[in-house]
């Protein structure tokens, strides 16, 4: 799908499940298609082609931890270690959603309680681009 149409098919969503979290409609989005975006088995490139998004509803990319309770799937990513140039591939548990708005919506529960992400200044953040820098 292309990047506007991704935004107009989900904006009411965005809009609604972002209101009053802290949390930018435009770093949703940013951080949605970057995570999401792939080749699909035909070779086309779009947001939400990525095996991740397109079977799982992960469009951010979120590993499974061992406190995470849902259902994961174990795929290989590319982890780059230290001052590594090279990506190192393994694989990793990743969690798995039912839709792109339970995705959405646990990514923000991922912010909001990790606090690392309150500690680099995702919260008070005064611009989306100050608000993705921090992320």
């Amino acid at each position: 799908m292309e990047r506007s149409a991704f935004v107009k098919k989900y904006a009411e969503t965005v809009n609604r499940i972002t209101s009053n979290t802290g949390i930018s409609p435009q770093v949703l989005f940013a951080q949605a298609i970057l995570e999401s975006s792939g080749k699909d088995s035909k070779g086309n490139w779009g947001v939400g082609n990525s095996q991740l998004a397109s079977k799982y509803n992960n469009y951010f990319g979120i590993k499974a931890s061992r406190q995470w309770k849902g259902p994961v799937v174990n795929m290989k990513t590319q982890e780059y270690y230290g001052n590594a140039t090279q990506p190192t591939t393994i694989n990793d548990f990743f969690r798995v959603y039912n839709s792109f708005e339970d995705s959405a919506t646990d990514y923000i529960k991922f912010l909001k309680t990790n606090p690392r992400y309150t500690n680099a200044g995702v919260f008070t953040a005064k611009t989306p681009q100050e608000q993705i820098e921090a992320i």
